[in-house]
């Protein structure tokens, strides 16, 4: 009888260690998951906001060269090449916009959304005089806020400080 209880002990041990194996797993499956989405969404934010960084600079540079000597200006394919980063950055992000809290958190969506809603305007005016410079660094300001953002989102939600994964109990650190 004694030797039945050791079985079914070291059978209990066992499958709680197998599930405990299991669900570490899926929470690191999950992590890289949420890992790879935040990192497209990150890198369409940085897209966009190199472009309009570009036309900004650009607009400064043509108006008054001594305001940018290290500027370089693109070729005209690698211009078409930019606007096209440009417009799929946007489509990503308006995407994510849907998505985002469903693939990423709640708040990076709405981060997305109050870029988006900020942008809107300054897109029409865009739309209207791409040389508009008040609306270009209106432009560049919400990007760059939407960058910061994202960011500072996905290490919050991924737990990460300086560049590392916080191991497990440090999660439960103030």
């Amino acid at each position: 009888m004694e030797i039945v209880g050791q079985i079914v002990i070291g059978v209990i041990i066992a499958a709680a260690t197998a599930y405990a194996a299991l669900m570490r797993f899926y929470d690191e499956k999950w992590w890289e998951k949420k890992l790879h989405y935040f990192l497209t969404q990150t890198d369409a934010a940085y897209l966009l906001h190199r472009s309009i960084k570009y036309w900004n600079d650009k607009g400064q540079y043509l108006s008054d060269e001594k305001l940018h000597p290290e500027f370089i200006m693109l070729s005209v394919p690698e211009e078409a090449n930019l606007k096209n980063q440009f417009i799929c950055s946007l489509a990503e992000l308006d995407k994510f916009s849907y998505m985002g809290s469903l693939l990423t958190s709640e708040q990076s969506a709405k981060i997305i959304k109050r870029f988006q809603i900020s942008y809107r305007g300054v897109a029409e005016r865009l739309v209207a005089n791409d040389k508009d410079k008040d609306a270009l660094a209106s432009a560049l300001g919400f990007s760059l806020t939407l960058l910061n953002e994202l960011v500072a989102e996905a290490k919050e939600e991924l737990k990460i400080k300086n560049g590392k994964r916080l191991a497990f109990f440090e999660h439960f650190k103030g």
